[in-house]
């Protein structure tokens, strides 16, 4: 049974690529009875859109680039008007930078601040292997991972049978870029909630379960 969270509760997860996040929120999401938002997944959903913000993100994704804040701002704060919010969510990939974070705290009191900012860690060499061997389904987006946790069947999603694929931004030279990316924009955002109380940090360098585990006695101790 999901452990429901007071309502308009919103946690965030930070993190670089390859650390988990995805499978993290899915089991959160389960744990805790609360839906997930994934940045990335609206962004690569959002490419072949037709509204002006849709192709613009496009623009960005394509070429592997961060998408800025005058256009992620926007795309998110009216996705998380959207009636399935109301008791609360789960940010994956958002807020990505110190001004987002700012934005997200001023933003329509209807939108409440982040109750909870949960950093999740690995050392560089394990969240390359982790990338280098992931794939993703083109069909529903299931994310596997040929070492961790592989398809049934090689090429083929467990869930709805559609193809695996490598991911562009999975690529060594790509991944690197990414890593170091996210280091500049992230260090700010650790400060940022650390300072008020709200940060709090998890060894991913372990099974899903065992981070899971961890992650729910330290919300608990939160007093959540």
């Amino acid at each position: 049974m999901a452990e429901h969270l007071p309502k308009h509760r919103i946690l965030t997860l930070i993190g670089p690529p390859g650390v988990g996040k995805g499978t993290i929120a899915e089991l959160l999401v389960k744990k805790l009875g609360i839906p997930h938002i994934s940045t990335g997944d609206l962004f690569r959903n959002a490419m072949n859109g037709r509204h002006v913000l849709d192709k613009k993100i496009g623009t960005y994704m394509r070429k592997n680039k961060f998408v800025p804040d005058s256009i992620t701002l926007p795309f998110i704060f009216h996705e998380l008007t959207k009636r399935k919010y109301k008791n609360g969510v789960i940010l994956d990939g958002f807020p990505r930078t110190l001004v987002q974070a700012k934005a997200l705290e001023t933003h329509a009191k209807n939108t409440p601040h982040v109750d909870l900012a949960i950093l999740l860690n690995a050392p560089t060499r394990i969240l390359q292997k982790r990338l280098s061997s992931r794939m993703i389904c083109a069909t529903c987006r299931t994310v596997f991972n040929i070492h961790s946790r592989p398809p049934k069947l090689r090429g083929i999603c467990d869930v709805c049978g559609g193809a695996l694929v490598w991911r562009d931004d999975d690529k060594p030279t790509v991944v690197l870029q990414r890593l170091r990316d996210y280091k500049q924009l992230t260090a700010p955002i650790v400060r940022f909630y650390c300072t008020s109380n709200r940060l709090i940090q998890i060894d991913a360098d372990a099974t899903p379960k065992v981070i899971l585990h961890c992650l729910i006695e330290a919300i608990a101790q939160k007093g959540f």
